[in-house]
């Protein structure tokens, strides 16, 4: 029963979940692994202008080279806000050169997941949630004006079912300037960090749709159990369980991406943003 349940014969692709872009741009992070690929492939094949960013030149030129469509690169480490403030910078330099007009969909693809030792990034916050939530953060801060420049415009945050694990007193204790997670678990800072992405879009619709959802609109998606290059510091024990249902229940990376192209490209999404944000209906 589950065998005939399978994802692979119920979801999407993501070249079929992607409308028509041209003329549009878009900005992907984390586009070089896992649905990141298969988001960035199907955008350019839908007439997208897709800058994409990634912190490995290497990978960035391969992937380049692989798309047939309109693409430009950005190099940036997201564990170093130096980094993402320079990327910002550069794509803003192509919007004041009149390169192109503005920022139509934002898809924040990139992360890192379960940790099993604390690390941190450049500027001293716990990893997880400093590339996860923080730099997306300031990269969306960053690229607010550009984003209002092509009105309407959308943001992607790929979040995860996993901020179901959140522990809320790292976000309610106002002592947490650096949202720590204490004492640090590998779960609880990865919940920790996607709930922080499904606040973070509340919170941009409430500013930023505007009443008739035609600003700019935030959309935080779970794409679903799917093998990427994410799983690099899972335990063994928790891969093996994850192989076992893997072949009945994970999604394959394009039907992954089928979901970030649906929330970017579909039309008249905005008034489910309208609903569930200003009627009060969405409860986190």
């Amino acid at each position: 029963a589950a065998y005939v349940a399978a994802p692979s014969r119920r979801y999407q692709t993501a070249s079929r979940a992607c409308r028509d872009m041209t003329g549009k741009t878009v900005m992907v992070t984390g586009c070089t692994s896992g649905i990141g690929v298969d988001t960035v492939k199907a955008l350019a094949k839908r007439g997208a202008h897709v800058y994409m960013v990634a912190r490995s030149a290497e990978k960035l030129k391969r992937l380049k080279d692989s798309i047939k469509g309109k693409c430009e690169t950005i190099v940036c480490d997201l564990s170093d806000l130096k980094a993402v403030r320079n990327c910002a910078k550069i794509f803003l330099s192509d919007v004041s050169s009149g390169k192109i007009s503005g920022l139509d969909v934002l898809i924040l693809n990139a992360g890192v997941m379960a940790l099993e030792h604390r690390q941190e990034t450049q500027q001293g916050f716990e990893k997880q949630v400093g590339v996860n939530h923080i730099a997306h953060f300031t990269l969306t801060k960053l690229l607010l004006p550009a984003l209002q420049r092509s009105l309407p415009s959308r943001i992607v945050s790929v979040s995860s079912s996993a901020h179901r694990m959140c522990d809320p007193v790292y976000i309610l204790d106002q002592q947490n300037v650096n949202l720590e997670t204490l004492p640090y678990d590998p779960w609880i800072a990865y919940g920790n960090s996607k709930y922080s992405n499904v606040l973070f879009v509340e919170y941009l619709n409430r500013m930023y749709a505007g009443e008739d959802g035609r600003g700019v609109t935030a959309y935080a998606v779970m794409p679903g159990g799917i093998f990427t290059g994410l799983q690099g510091s899972v335990r063994t024990s928790i891969m093996a369980k994850w192989m076992v249902v893997a072949p009945f229940f994970f999604k394959t990376t394009s039907q992954g991406a089928s979901t970030t192209l649906t929330c970017a490209t579909a039309p008249g999404i905005e008034k489910y943003v309208f609903f569930l944000f200003h009627c009060d209906v969405y409860h986190i």
